[in-house]
């Protein structure tokens, strides 16, 4: 009995140090794997804001379906806002008028609502340095810049063929806002980010590969038909 005491005796401080030891870098390792075994979901700006912060109007799902809903109607008027559309129905014109009028307006109060509630530039969750809501933001500007540009049209300061309407095209991008909520990854960051570094050289590669192809058949179709105005007739063709 004396010897199997003073065994357990020695024995116990022998263990009880290798425990001490060894127990902080098990506790980090489950840390960690715990760490890295919870996914990581991107949701974008309309379901990452905090939940700590007060209750905005900006937070309430009606709100997110209702500014969905209004990226469909968006595009559909950059669609209707083209100069024939507007020879042959020229109420369209003032149509599209008000709708981007009301659009500029809840998207911009929809920005200034996210501003106050991340900050602007300072903190790991500003405005700034998210880029779903820089996206938004330059959704918003492209909105204005159409909207002014649609003023001096109906002015007839800037005629309705002119370049300037290009600048409604990235406009049709706010459609990704309607189906982004659907962009979900539900992995660890460090595998997305493997994943993007293993399949961005593929991608570069498959799209010179397309960017090849297109300017061809475009040099192509340019050089062998023109602008096509003219089309083959016989001569007994009456005259519509």
């Amino acid at each position: 009995m004396c010897s199997a005491g003073a065994i357990s005796a020695l024995l116990f401080p022998l263990i009880h140090s290798l425990y001490s030891t060894a127990s902080p870098s098990m506790l980090k390792r489950k840390q960690s794997s715990r760490v890295e075994a919870q996914p990581m979901t991107d949701f974008g700006p309309d379901e990452t804001l905090a939940d700590s912060a007060d209750i905005f109007w900006i937070n309430k799902p009606w709100v997110h379906s209702l500014l969905r809903a209004c990226a469909i109607i968006s595009v559909i008027s950059v669609c209707m806002n083209t100069p024939k559309t507007f020879e042959h129905y020229p109420p369209l014109q003032y149509v599209t008028f008000t709708l981007d009028t009301l659009l500029m307006f809840l998207y911009t109060a929809e920005m200034i609502a996210k501003m106050h509630i991340r900050g602007i530039i300072k903190g790991d969750n500003s405005y700034v340095k998210d880029r779903w809501c820089m996206f938004d933001g330059f959704m918003v500007f492209f909105i204005w810049v159409s909207l002014v540009l649609q003023v001096f049209e109906i002015a007839e300061l800037v005629d309705q063929m002119s370049p300037w309407g290009m600048l409604r095209i990235p406009r049709a991008l706010i459609m990704i806002r309607a189906f982004r909520i659907y962009f979900r990854f539900e992995l660890p960051r460090s595998r997305i980010t493997n994943i993007l570094k293993r399949s961005g050289e593929q991608i570069w590669s498959v799209s010179i590969f397309l960017l090849f192809f297109l300017l061809l058949y475009g040099i192509l179709g340019v050089q062998m038909f023109g602008t096509f105005n003219h089309h083959c007739v016989t001569n007994d063709t009456q005259r519509g």
